[in-house]
């Protein structure tokens, strides 16, 4: 997202003024992050990880069925460690 964590702070706190929710996870061996954002009303942490891990399966079942990708596309285990939620 940001490599200066003054602008990046800016940014997300930029998007936590327009959205209900924002999530992000940083990605692995990288600087880049991946931010989601949503009007939805949620009503726990628990709730937002529980959809991000049901979704990510479901990504990977679909990789796997068009046999696009032999192991998982999707690391949900790192996704849901790395996963911040503010709610």
């Amino acid at each position: 997202m940001c490599r200066i964590s003054e602008l990046r702070e800016e940014a997300m706190n930029n998007l936590k003024a327009v959205f209900k929710s924002v999530s992000s996870c940083k990605l692995e061996q990288d600087v880049n992050e991946i931010v989601f954002c949503t009007d939805d009303a949620t009503e726990s942490k628990e709730t937002w990880r529980n959809r991000f891990e049901d979704a990510a399966n479901r990504v990977n079942a679909l990789a796997k069925k068009r046999k696009l990708q032999k192991g998982d596309f999707v690391d949900v285990t790192h996704l849901i460690n790395t996963l911040k939620i503010t709610v």
